[in-house]
């Protein structure tokens, strides 16, 4: 990644024009591959931010906080979450992604499918709200398919 880095850079040389440059992961990969987690997490690294799917809805998780912030309990552990992703990438903007497929697509617990639009842009408000000056560059929305956006209803459920 390093000398695609050196190509956009190089490019802008060139051109003058700016290429962005980003990776999607998972909200457990920081925690699990420090490898992965060395090699990108570097301002002068390959990446201009990262884009982490935070596969969290609003529910608790085993301590009574919610998963979406703190993660869940695996193996006697907290994994994931947001608070957690903002400590581990440290050195680059972090944008957040949350799950909007219904469970052929993800979990219950992993998309906010169940939940509805509502309750997901609620805790994207209190997420802007409260953590906005650490290091968050924002969110993001997966839309299982096109047009699914139609299918994300107000409270959730099959039908609108």
């Amino acid at each position: 990644m390093n000398s695609c880095r050196a190509r956009l850079d190089a490019y802008q040389a060139q051109s003058g024009h700016r290429m962005t440059l980003s990776s999607d992961l998972g909200a457990d990969y920081a925690h699990y591959n420090k490898p992965l987690l060395k090699f990108l997490n570097d301002q002068g690294g390959p990446l201009d931010y990262i884009t982490i799917m935070n596969y969290f809805d609003d529910r608790n998780n085993a301590h009574g906080k919610p998963a979406f912030f703190h993660g869940m309990l695996e193996e006697n552990t907290m994994v994931g979450g947001l608070e957690q992703n903002l400590a581990l990438w440290s050195a680059v903007p972090l944008l957040i992604g949350v799950e909007t497929g219904p469970t052929s697509i993800a979990p219950d617990w992993q998309s906010f499918y169940q939940e509805g639009w509502r309750p997901m842009y609620a805790m994207l408000d209190h997420m802007m709200a409260h953590y906005s000056g650490a290091g968050l560059l924002g969110w993001a929305v997966h839309h299982y398919a096109p047009h699914s956006f139609a299918a994300l209803c107000e409270w959730g459920g099959e039908q609108c």
